[in-house]
């Protein structure tokens, strides 16, 4: 807590916005559960502190888990990392190759009206095109459902 103040007082009149991102369910880690990082920025209470929500470590603390955390994190997130994995480790993998819940996610976020940012956070390069295609059709597909737009140029 004192650190962010620290950041907060030593950015004091910037926009930045400093994000906490969960991270996996390692012991010992502050952040594996959304509701610390929420408890976190609460005691801080700054408005230019907000969340990441990182699917793959979500996806490691379960399914169900998963799709509560990024409920959880949407009152103050400003953006996703979006990877995949069998949820035992933090893999990285392509979107659709593991268990990441991508299209219940992807309902959540649009309804709750996310505008923040789509990070594809991949370890192969040749993942990333079909990756970005497959939230390309998920995100053109809830767009008649939420009015949202698909990300511009990729087919």
């Amino acid at each position: 807590m004192r650190f962010l103040q620290r950041i907060l007082a030593e950015t004091a009149g910037s926009a930045a916005v400093i994000a906490l991102e969960n991270v996996p369910p390692y012991p010992g880690l502050l952040g594996t559960e959304v509701t610390e990082l929420l408890e976190l920025a609460g005691r801080v209470d700054s408005s230019r502190i907000g969340l990441v929500f990182d699917s793959g470590h979500a996806l490691m603390a379960g399914k169900e888990r998963c799709l509560l955390m990024m409920q959880q994190a949407m009152p103050r997130l400003v953006a996703l990392h979006l990877s995949d994995n069998a949820a035992e480790q933090d893999e990285h993998l392509g979107l659709g190759q593991g268990k990441v819940p991508l299209e219940a996610m992807l309902a959540g976020l649009t309804a709750g009206g996310f505008k923040g940012a789509w990070v594809l956070e991949l370890r192969h390069p040749g993942d990333l095109l079909p990756s970005a295609a497959r939230l390309h059709h998920l995100r053109k597909q809830y767009q008649a459902v939420y009015g949202i737009e698909p990300v511009p140029g990729i087919r």
